[in-house]
């Protein structure tokens, strides 16, 4: 199968190397020409949880060249706020038939896709790794709890579905097929959330938020506030889903979460598909999240101000882009 992957990020790394060394092509689009650079037609190497040494030689900035590769199936990594657009693109393109799956953090990405695409072109992964760049520009996956998840919003589309794992689970992962995904997804956003926000707040590694006590407390009180909101919306979590969720936020590591990186490089951050939508689906059910809300409008609000500044005439700094040396964890 011809996969294609957008967004080379390390969660799109990871897919591309290891897909590509298993045998199948694929094709890479990015629109950071620094970071294209780097990898195309150089080894990329994948360490850790898992293992791969290849070369991509298929790696594009240029959208027109990308949709020229004709991908069958595109796993979709970029970062949520610029999926519309994208999908746009898509969708005016000769890949709208394609199989467009979401590999996002984030809640109803899948939504997005089938709203512009139609059902029949969306699917959904829930991803359960974190994984970051390294100095040498390889990919290292600082933790693994497998299984990870993935879905179609049409059921009619279950044959490709259970296609597009088998690739997957022959090329290293574990991949599991599940009918209704929105359980997965909300417990993803909710660790995201979580700790995410707290660290883009104190300007903390992921570590360093979990070994102080009271921004502990913080971190569970979001995961608390989100079991609520699951099971107002008719999908109760296990009673064990806290100490399970604490536990595998612990392994995070001496890393910043993408969220801070963002932040301190002066980027839009995916607070609304996070807390934003966990705050949404409270507000739906009437159901008070304070510290889930409240970190919302923190970081929505930060945001706003760091942007303002950013494309300020006086700013000297600009925007510095994607850089593959940022210490970045992103948990996908």
């Amino acid at each position: 199968m011809h996969f294609g992957v957008i967004g080379i990020g390390p969660v799109g790394a990871t897919f591309a190397a290891l897909l590509h060394e298993s045998g199948h092509r694929v094709s890479v689009l990015d629109n950071n020409p620094q970071l294209v650079a780097l990898i195309k037609g150089k080894p990329l190497r994948i360490s850790g949880g898992y293992k791969a040494e290849t070369v991509l030689n298929e790696v594009y900035t240029s959208f027109t060249d990308f949709v020229e590769s004709a991908p069958e199936v595109i796993l979709v990594s970029v970062k949520t706020y610029v999926l519309k657009d994208l999908l746009l693109q898509i969708k005016n393109s000769p890949l709208a038939s394609s199989a467009v799956v979401s590999c996002q953090n984030g809640i109803d990405t899948e939504k997005e896709i089938a709203q512009v695409l139609g059902a029949e072109q969306a699917y959904r992964m829930v991803l359960n790794f974190g994984v970051s760049y390294g100095q040498d520009s390889g990919v290292t996956v600082n933790f693994l709890n497998e299984p990870h998840f993935l879905s179609c919003v049409c059921p009619s589309q279950t044959s490709m579905a259970h296609q597009i794992i088998g690739h997957l689970n022959k090329a290293g992962m574990k991949v599991e097929f599940v009918e209704d995904i929105t359980k997965e997804v909300f417990k993803k956003a909710i660790l995201n959330t979580c700790l995410s926000c707290v660290c883009t707040l104190t300007r903390t590694t992921m570590s360093e938020a979990m070994a102080e006590a009271e921004l502990q407390s913080m971190v569970t009180e979001v995961i608390r506030e989100g079991m609520l909101i699951c099971q107002a919306n008719g999908f109760a979590l296990n009673e064990d889903f806290l100490d399970k969720a604490v536990a595998y936020l612990s392994k995070g590591g001496n890393h910043k979460p993408s969220m801070l990186v963002d932040i301190e490089n002066g980027r839009r951050t995916e607070i609304w598909h996070l807390a934003g939508k966990l705050t949404e689906y409270a507000q739906r059910q009437q159901i008070a999240v304070p510290v889930t809300q409240s970190m919302f409008y923190l970081i929505k609000a930060l945001e706003k101000s760091l942007m303002a500044k950013m494309s300020s005439p006086n700013s000297q700094s600009g925007n510095p882009g994607v850089s593959v040396h940022d210490k970045q964890m992103s948990i996908a």
